[in-house]
């Protein structure tokens, strides 16, 4: 308690020298005025006097947001960042409009200097709020130590500036907006995904069972690699494939094992040590329901977890949950929405979908409203980042250019401390890199055996997936 009381009385102090340094400054500006003779000499200075002093409110300001955190944790945190972004930039144009006003008003030399010298000043302020703290201490000393030694900090609204996004993160959890927003379907609207009507039928010669899980809108058909009930727990893999449509798309190949530069089967999952579960969701095969696109699939899914953890020769502390391309960002968003998977793996996924509203072609149309930004933003796994709570880990191939889109999710995760990391793999593409990853995500499954997991990917890692594409 007393370390906040000597902040508070630290910040107190800082926001009111500001006040009181523009009080000052005015009334000195009052009282000599009758010596500033001619009108160029007034707008010169006066501007000039204007620039400081909005620099200087600006930083008072902030303080005083800094004392209400104390109490109030967050306290403005939503747009200060963002805010302060614009008026460094305001500030920028203003100084260097300062030059010309001062270049174009100053007449006198004595007026140049007064007008100079406090535009100097209204730029070391500047620098001083929004680049690298210059005040240390009254010493000046301290301050060209600090410059030779190169131990200059960044200015604490630089780094709100930094730690602010351009993009609204929900502080409620995707399970709440689910339960609190309900998704409005447009029937007849534009979209080339429809149900084909066909049952989804595991191949004949694959080790897969066709089995039905409960949800909410009725059963819905899995693939799924049975065991016996021997007693043995074996960890499961919950697998989301690519496109639209359903599970039964003869594309997979589930029976066949997919070119290695196209390795979208499941393949590296098809093994004794494995269970491995593709389910299907609402609207896809003959499945009840309508295809809602990234939101009650959502939920279907989550049931389909449940199930999983159910069986009897399944380790429900060891499930883990695999997508790649829709697939992937239906993996995000569940990620969000479950607490019982011990990792996610998401590959070429797309975190935020008002990029997908600006080319509806992407998708082939969707089939929601588009007049409603909540139905953009639930179906955007960047914004409700801080949702997730098991280890998550997104990848995609260097040549695709989306994944810059999770620059601002990596960076809204490292701000919150979630646990996300997002990896580009050199040299690869949106397909070309499942088959080396999924064998390693395989084996960092196989030797996931401890009491929590100890998944993680090194440089090293990246670098051999990066050597084993297949193009």
């Amino acid at each position: 308690m007393k370390s906040k009381g000597l902040l508070k009385k630290k910040l107190i102090n800082l926001a009111s020298g500001e006040l009181v340094a523009v009080l000052v400054f005015w009334m000195n500006f009052f009282l000599l005025k009758k010596w500033i003779l001619t009108t160029k000499a007034f707008i010169s200075i006066s501007f000039s006097l204007f620039l400081l002093t909005f620099i200087l409110i600006q930083g008072s300001v902030f303080w005083l947001i800094l004392i209400k955190r104390i109490s109030n944790p967050g306290f403005a945190e939503k747009y200060t960042g963002q805010i302060y972004k614009i008026l460094k930039k305001l500030d920028f144009i203003l100084l260097a409009t300062g030059i010309f006003v001062i270049l174009l008003n100053h007449g006198e030399v004595s007026t140049f200097i007064i007008s100079f010298s406090i535009w100097m000043f209204a730029l070391i302020e500047w620098v001083n709020y929004y680049k690298l703290q210059l005040s240390y201490s009254l010493n000046p000393v301290v301050l060209l130590k600090y410059i030779m030694q190169r131990k200059l900090r960044k200015s604490k609204i630089a780094n709100e500036i930094d730690n602010s996004f351009d993009f609204e993160i929900y502080g409620e959890t995707l399970e709440e907006a689910h339960k609190n927003f309900k998704t409005k379907i447009v029937d007849g609207q534009k979209t080339e995904f429809v149900p084909d009507g066909k049952q989804g039928i595991p191949p004949k010669n694959s080790k897969f069972s066709l089995v039905n899980y409960p949800s909410k809108l009725g059963e819905m058909p899995m693939y799924i690699t049975a065991k016996e009930n021997n007693g043995k727990k074996y960890p499961a893999i919950i697998y989301l494939n690519g496109g639209f449509g359903g599970i039964g798309d003869s594309k997979f190949d589930w029976d066949e094992e997919s070119p290695k530069n196209n390795y979208q089967g499941a393949d590296a999952f098809k093994r004794d040590d494995f269970v491995l579960a593709i389910p299907s969701a609402r609207g896809e095969n003959a499945n009840p329901g309508k295809y809602e696109m990234f939101y009650g699939e959502i939920e279907d899914l989550e049931e389909a977890r449940k199930y999983v953890a159910s069986l009897p020769y399944v380790d429900s502390n060891r499930i883990y949950l695999v997508g790649h391309s829709t697939g992937g960002t239906k993996a995000l968003l569940l990620s969000e929405y479950s607490k019982g998977f011990r990792a996610v793996f998401a590959m070429g996924a797309l975190p935020d979908f008002f990029w997908a509203t600006e080319k509806p072609d992407e998708y082939g149309g969707v089939p929601f409203d588009l007049t409603n930004p909540r139905e953009i933003a639930v179906r955007s796994s960047l914004r409700y980042v801080r949702s997730i709570t098991a280890p998550t880990f997104h990848f995609e191939g260097q040549e695709e250019r989306r994944d810059i889109l999770f620059e601002p999710m990596q960076k809204a995760a490292d701000k919150y401390k979630i646990p996300f990391k997002k990896y580009r793999i050199a040299g690869g593409d949106h397909f070309n890199i499942l088959y080396p990853l999924t064998t390693m995500i395989a084996q960092k499954i196989l030797a996931d055996t401890g009491a929590k997991t100890n998944i993680q990917f090194t440089a090293e890692d990246l670098e051999k997936i990066s050597k084993n594409i297949v193009k």
